[in-house]
């Protein structure tokens, strides 16, 4: 069945451009080039002296460091900009956003780069990666499309805020000790190159969500996107599945001419694959580990962890661990959330979400059907009554809440909900946390977003959440469990 992309969710929004010092000409990209003074060789300086990426990356064992700072930099126009300003190098300001490194390699090579920022997302599958900051070298083959007229294959992805169009190619994937290799036809595994395929015409049933639907934001690009690259480390072993495989859709398309990209059908070998389904060890699934943040507060670069794997070390035991419980998603990766009561405002108490989800690509809480009120500039909640910092309570249930004793457990929370102009200052210039707990805003309307309860990346704070993938099964708390289901 073909799944939606909910992830990214408003990360546009949190977009704070950062200065970063320097500038290079009057281009608006950036080049690869190699030279002295290039804009590439700025970028990268830059980034290499932000905080995830003064993180070690290990290249053994089967846990990388997760990290929340203010995102990758960039050149060009930073947004929100008059009309006619000079492009200039910048830290894109992204908060709530946990980022790690991971290595891509020309497949079967030693010609390999490690790239900063990526982006750990729980509610996506693949790897995406930006053209733009690819060395030189780091030439992947391409994919082609096998239906009749072939061309490359390029794959639109549709997220919760916009669209990505990029080619699929070939790549080694690293992290730590885990290698992702021997799935794609031209070796390694199929990753998402985002941005170089600008010479194809994009279909609108790319760019909007249905035909003649909400035309969404394009995210081909440092900027736009908040991240050099996103990490999809979900439930599902590829990011369309089986129904692309004989039905087209509006995620895959052959390209033969520039202006003639049509949709197509992939092959699961030929699928953005979770690179953790692709390791020959712990591949069952992550943790994703982060610190508790106090109660309607920000905080500078929070550190956590990403552990592949469930059940195969220490550092991801679950099958006597107590107090986890298992929380089944639907085939579309969704689960049950109710809004039960609020402080001051009303929600829809006797609404049960069941396209709920996590998401650790998501910056903030999204609820749907409440009557707190949001800036309208900036979309975020700004309670006041009683106080600034509100609560919130709400109940979760596993979608399959007839099954298996502890498979539907229900987990009843509180949670904070905060005026970011008053307590988060984000209606000022000088903004120093990276990490906020009580982010919030209302679910988006009219888009692929709607129908259930985003449980962001404030939703982490404190936690391990385990996401284990499909058709895996794997003990937790002594109650056996078949993913796709969460479990913390």
């Amino acid at each position: 069945m073909q799944r939606i992309l909910l992830s990214i969710a408003a990360l546009a929004a949190s977009v704070l451009a950062v200065s970063c010092g320097g500038s290079g000409g009057g281009a608006s990209n950036a080049s690869n080039s190699t030279g002295a003074g290039s804009q590439f060789q700025q970028i990268a300086q830059c980034n290499a002296s932000q905080p995830q990426s003064l993180l070690p990356v290990p290249t053994t064992g089967n846990q990388v460091p997760a990290m929340v700072d203010f995102g990758p930099c960039a050149y060009g126009v930073m947004p929100g900009s008059a009309a006619g300003t000079a492009p200039t190098l910048f830290i894109v300001g992204s908060v709530n956003a946990p980022f790690t490194s991971v290595t891509i390699c020309v497949p079967g090579s030693t010609t390999c780069q490690t790239i900063d920022h990526v982006l750990v997302d729980t509610g996506s599958y693949g790897l995406r990666v930006m053209s733009s900051v690819l060395n030189a070298n780091m030439v992947l083959p391409a994919i082609s499309s096998t239906d009749t007229g072939g061309g490359p294959l390029i794959e639109c992805v549709q997220f919760a805020d916009g669209y990505s169009w990029g080619s699929v190619r070939g790549a080694d994937v690293r992290m730590a000790g885990e290698v992702a290799t021997g799935i794609s036809p031209v070796g390694g595994i199929p990753i998402q190159v985002i941005g170089d395929a600008s010479a194809y015409t994009v279909p609108s049933t790319c760019t909007s969500t249905t035909p003649g639907g909400t035309t969404l934001t394009a995210l081909n690009d440092v900027i736009a996107f908040g991240a050099n690259a996103v990490l999809g480390v979900g439930f599902f072993n590829q990011d369309c599945g089986t129904g692309c495989t004989t039905q087209l859709s509006n995620f895959y398309y052959r390209c033969p001419t520039t202006n003639g990209c049509t949709e197509s059908r992939a092959a699961l070998n030929q699928q953005l694959t979770n690179p953790v389904y692709a390791f020959s060890t712990d591949n069952q699934g992550v943790v994703l580990t982060m610190p508790p943040l106090a109660d309607g507060t920000g905080t500078v670069n929070p550190q956590g962890t990403l552990v592949f794997g469930v059940n195969t070390n220490t550092n991801n035991a679950a099958s006597s661990t107590a107090g986890l419980n298992v929380y089944q998603a639907s085939s579309q990766g969704n689960f049950f959330s109710t809004l039960t009561g609020s402080t001051g405002y009303t929600v829809s108490t006797t609404t049960t979400y069941s396209n709920s989800f996590i998401d650790s690509g998501s910056n903030a809480l999204y609820l749907p059907g409440t009557t707190i009120p949001s800036d309208p500039t900036a979309g975020w909640f700004i309670p006041t009554s009683p106080s600034t910092i509100i609560q919130v309570s709400a109940t979760q249930q596993g979608s399959n809440a007839l099954g298996t004793a502890g498979i539907g457990h229900t987990n009843s929370l509180t949670f904070d909900v905060a005026n970011v102009n008053t307590v988060f200052k984000f209606n000022t210039v000088n903004i120093t946390d990276t990490a906020y707990n009580g982010l919030a805003a209302p679910a988006s309307t009219g888009s692929i977003s709607t129908g259930g309860v985003d449980w962001g990346m404030p939703f982490f704070y404190g936690k391990s959440i385990y996401a284990v993938l499909e058709n895996q099964t794997q003990v937790v708390n002594a109650v056996p469990a078949t993913g796709p289901f969460w479990a913390f």
